[in-house]
């Protein structure tokens, strides 16, 4: 069954995720912004600045595919998607994963979800312009 933002947004107040928030990082759109986060969400908000101007693409990924690694909730993927990326985004976390497969049915951005950690075979392959492991290493 495919559920609207607003309607994932409602199922994480009543459901929060974190001890400290009803999710870990905050989402980039406009039903998921009452919702408190346990990590500082100008924190997402700095490092994704400092994507946006590495890239020096201004917010506009169009053509570009992306990587993204322990994807958690979705910011980033979401994000580059909403800028015209098209992402591939791996989150081994059940509850994560889940959210962020939820998210991506949600909308019509270009964002390929999988549910699981990444494997080698998984990069086989493939090209990308970008690659994120934003998290990763805090939990090997």
């Amino acid at each position: 069954m495919n559920q609207t933002l607003l309607e994932i947004a409602e199922w994480l107040r009543q459901n929060p995720q974190e001890t400290g928030g009803d999710l870990y990082h905050p989402l980039p759109f406009p039903e998921f912004q009452s919702l408190r986060t346990s990590s500082r969400a100008h924190a997402s908000e700095r490092k994704w600045g400092l994507i946006e101007r590495s890239m020096d693409r201004h917010g506009n990924f169009s053509g570009l595919t992306a990587l993204d690694i322990g994807a958690n909730a979705g910011y980033f993927s979401f994000s580059l998607a909403r800028g015209g990326a098209h992402v591939v985004a791996y989150e081994p976390h059940p509850h994560y994963a889940s959210l962020g497969s939820r998210i991506a049915q949600a909308t019509s951005l270009d964002v390929t979800w999988h549910q699981r950690p990444i494997t080698v075979a998984d990069l086989d392959g493939a090209r990308y312009d970008l690659a994120l492991m934003l998290s990763v290493f805090q939990w090997i």
